[in-house]
């Protein structure tokens, strides 16, 4: 029997503030954990196009029929999708990053044995990995959140309206969400050079690195490691909060 899926939450979401807070730890500043300065409503607005209000305000103005309940089996097909998928990528996130060897397909870029610090200390492949998790999200993502519009529009006039809505802000917002989210990897270098530079300053002796004990417990990198493995899992959830929405308004 599929698990219960969580009801979505859209306030504040958990990647804004591990993103904050990794910010706040470089700048030695107090972690920016206040809530955005615009409100979600206005910076649609502003992101929407003229052509777009037209097409929203066309579909929000339309006489819909009473909601009827969507049949319990198209319900349940749904529900059960978004578990799987949900628990699918949640799970090569997490095997992923596992300091225990395992079948991930994308695999956490461990410094090789006898690799020069200089070269194990670059971020390309850290970037290179958590692009190929996005990736992965968006592949597996978006025939979802189709299929859930398509139960909508199937299930009722009511519900059809709200799939439409969905439809176009979709179709409006994915390329911005595409763009913002694809600089992740990228803020997060800032982090990553930080934690190395703590890790370089804090050596003893005639000051030998060894790159492989970076991912032992209590080094740099397994911190990192976690840290990365956090974000990713943070932004699945919030990637998931209009597909959460529209699975809970079959209910």
């Amino acid at each position: 029997m599929s698990r219960a899926l969580p009801r979505a939450n859209f306030s504040s979401p958990r990647l804004v503030r591990l993103l904050a807070n990794a910010a706040g730890a470089i700048a030695a500043a107090p972690a920016a954990s206040a809530a955005p300065k615009q409100d979600f409503a206005a910076r649609l607005g502003q992101w929407l196009r003229v052509a777009d209000a037209i097409r929203l305000h066309a579909v929000l103005d339309g006489s819909a029929a009473a909601v009827s309940v969507a049949p319990a089996r198209r319900e349940r097909s749904v529900a059960a999708d978004v578990d799987r998928v949900r628990t699918t990528l949640t799970d090569a996130i997490v095997t992923s990053c596992s300091p225990e060897p395992g079948a991930a397909r994308i695999r956490f870029p461990a410094p090789p044995s006898g690799t020069p610090a200089d070269i194990a200390a670059l971020y390309a492949p850290f970037q290179r990995f958590h692009l190929a998790h996005q990736r992965e999200m968006e592949q597996r993502l978006g025939p979802l959140r189709l299929a859930a519009r398509e139960a909508l529009a199937s299930a009722s006039p009511g519900l059809k309206q709200l799939a439409d809505v969905d439809a176009i802000v979709d179709a409006t917002l994915s390329g911005r969400e595409h763009n913002l989210l694809a600089t992740v990897p990228a803020l997060l270098e800032h982090r990553f050079n930080a934690l190395l530079a703590t890790h370089w300053q804090a050596l003893t002796g005639d000051g030998t690195d060894d790159p492989v004990a970076w991912l032992l417990p209590g080094g740099w990198l397994a911190r990192y490691r976690e840290e990365l493995k956090q974000m990713l899992l943070a932004e699945l959830d919030l990637r998931l909060q209009p597909i959460m929405g529209l699975v809970e308004a079959l209910n």
